[in-house]
Formats: structure tokens, sequence, C-alpha cells
């Protein structure tokens, strides 16, 4: 979207993104990357609700209310529903990933841009979905190579199908569930 300043402008359309990779033979099996969806994946044993993501040090808050009726997560910022730039929605992913990274500011930089910690590195992963909470880890060695999700159990995250938000947060941010 080129009315928004990176990284504020990267999204994707699933369903496009496979037509492009089908017209290349490129992809091979239903899987997307590392996601791997299924119409009844595992459910957490802790309720989620309710999500709510700070970003420390920065006063910057989202909260997430479980939509039982639409199987969705609604998205609100600064108090007000988040809607869709292009259709005036709510935004409402059906899964909510809270993937914690070391997050430095780099110094000097006048952009006040970021340093994401996110190449041979790994950490912490928050699940919502299904109003509830799943934990894991999350790992990447090689810039090319995919993000892994992994449960508890160490095996590949499974999500429902629908929009997944990821959220990368700085390793102390408060996130809550209730």
């Amino acid at each position: 979207m080129r009315s928004r300043p990176p990284p504020h402008n990267a999204f994707t359309d699933t369903a496009a993104d496979r037509g492009f990779l089908k017209d290349r033979n490129r992809q091979k099996n239903r899987l997307w990357g590392p996601l791997r969806l299924s119409s009844s994946p595992p459910l957490g044993s802790e309720p989620a609700e309710r999500v709510v993501i700070g970003w420390w040090p920065w006063p910057y808050r989202v909260r997430y209310d479980w939509d039982a009726d639409q199987g969705r997560y609604l998205r609100t910022m600064d108090g007000l529903p988040h809607l869709d730039g292009q259709t005036g929605e709510q935004i409402a992913p059906a899964s909510v990933v809270v993937q914690f990274a070391n997050v430095q500011p780099i110094p000097n930089d006048e952009k006040l841009r970021l340093d994401v910690d996110l190449v041979n590195a790994s950490g912490d992963l928050l699940v919502y979905s299904g109003g509830t909470l799943r934990h894991g880890t999350w790992s990447k060695g090689a810039p090319r190579s995919p993000t892994r999700w992994l449960d508890e159990a160490g095996e590949p995250l499974v999500l429902p199908h629908g929009q997944v938000w990821v959220a990368v947060v700085p390793l102390d941010s408060p996130v809550s569930a209730s």
C-alpha cells in the first residue's frame, strides 16, 4: 500500500499469492510456507477472550476481543475499533500470534527506526485462537529461511483457517489475557 510508510505498508492477499505460486508451479502442497492451517486446530487450556498487548517502552497498546459468533478477535487501537483501510471493516483475525524478540532503537537514527533481531534468533510465542491461549516458541536461522513456530510439544504450530495477525514485540512487553 503506497499511502503508508514502511513497514506499515506490508500487506498480502494469501489467495492471490497462492495463485501467483501456482501459475509458476511453485506451490507443491496446500501448506502456506511454515503455516499449518486446520479446520479443527488444538485449543489452549487457558481462556483468552480479551488480549491486551503493549510495546514496551512505547505507549502503544492494542486489544483483541474474542467474538465467538464470528470466530475472530476484534482489534482495537487507542480505544477505537481498528478499521481496515480498504474495506472500512474492523480488523478481526482468527488468530493472533505474539512473537517476543530482542528489539532495540538504532542509535542516533533520526527516523527512530528499530533493530529487530529475527535472524539467527529464537524466543517465546503466545498464540491466541478459539478464545484460548497456547504457548510455543519460534526460531529463524538464515535470512531466507522461514520462521518456525512450534507448539509446547515442539511440533509445528497448527492454526485455524482465517487471517493470522502477527505482533513482534520487545522481550519485556506486557501481554495479558483474560
